[in-house]
């Protein structure tokens, strides 16, 4: 495939996706070649408690950029990026991958098969 074709495919993870518990949404968008994704809105205003910067830890956790860096691998797995955890404040390697109108997510420390992975459902 050329170059445009394989971006095109890669953009397909473009988009709003539902939270795993239903509650939250996130988007992830491309910037700069790379994809990133934030949380847009939920229903309950926490905060980022446990962000390890202090100074970070009265934010809101609407907005917060926790995907970073991800590349398309040209096939089907976006790699090399990470995700910020605001459940305990650590950020993990990660990969994300799609199947239908779902969006894995794998966030591991080390090796993958070390990882856990959650399921976002993509709202059209």
């Amino acid at each position: 495939t050329s170059l445009g074709a394989q971006s095109y495919k890669g953009d397909a993870i473009v988009g709003r996706y539902l939270s795993p518990d239903k509650v939250g949404q996130i988007e992830i968008f491309k910037r700069n070649g790379k994809y990133y994704g934030k949380t847009i809105c939920c229903n309950e205003k926490r905060l980022d408690v446990n962000n390890p910067n202090p100074a970070l830890q009265v934010r809101s956790r609407i907005g917060i950029e926790f995907i970073h860096d991800f590349e398309f691998d040209g096939d089907e797995e976006y790699i090399n990026g990470t995700i910020y955890n605001p459940e305990d404040g650590r950020t993990y390697s990660a990969k994300m991958w799609l199947d239908g109108k779902e969006l894995n997510m794998r966030g591991y420390i080390g090796a993958p098969i070390l990882g856990k992975t959650i399921v976002f459902e993509k709202i059209e």
